[in-house]
């Protein structure tokens, strides 16, 4: 015997699959915050421009500067779950386009504290911090706001 599902029933699962992954994107949105140098013509950013700054798609602001990316590890990864992707595959991406001369990697510092200093520093860098060291920034850096 064969159940049919109502549409009420159908409706109600597709709204708590969107209620249970924006509650997923805002847990890991809340674990890191993206900082940029004071001269960054941004005051928020979304997730589609953050990944093609961090693949080199994007490489000027639209105020001509040269974009500057940078990251440290981030505790439980939760920057590459939000741009869909891990260290490890970040890593060979950036490998390949490296070597087949198509780009270059973003820095990665040791500490937050070497990662603040670069983008104080460096006109139109952009980098990812945990939420815990956003404490630490510069009067040279802001933090930009991740919109949808």
């Amino acid at each position: 015997m064969k159940k049919i599902i109502s549409k009420h029933t159908l409706v109600l699962i597709g709204l708590l699959t969107l209620i249970i992954l924006s509650n997923y994107e805002a847990q890991a949105q809340s674990e890191f915050v993206v900082i940029a140098n004071a001269d960054v013509p941004l005051e928020s950013i979304d997730k589609n421009m953050l990944k093609r700054v961090y693949n080199g798609f994007t490489t000027q602001w639209k105020n001509s500067t040269k974009i500057k990316p940078c990251y440290i590890q981030i505790k439980n990864d939760a920057f590459w779950k939000y741009i869909g992707t891990t260290n490890a595959n970040f890593q060979k991406f950036w490998t390949k386009r490296v070597f087949s001369g198509n780009g270059v990697s973003p820095v990665e510092h040791k500490s937050s504290e070497d990662l603040i200093k670069y983008v104080n520093e460096i006109p139109g860098a952009i980098g990812i911090l945990s939420t815990e060291d956003q404490k630490l920034i510069g009067a040279n850096s802001k933090v930009l706001t991740l919109a949808n």
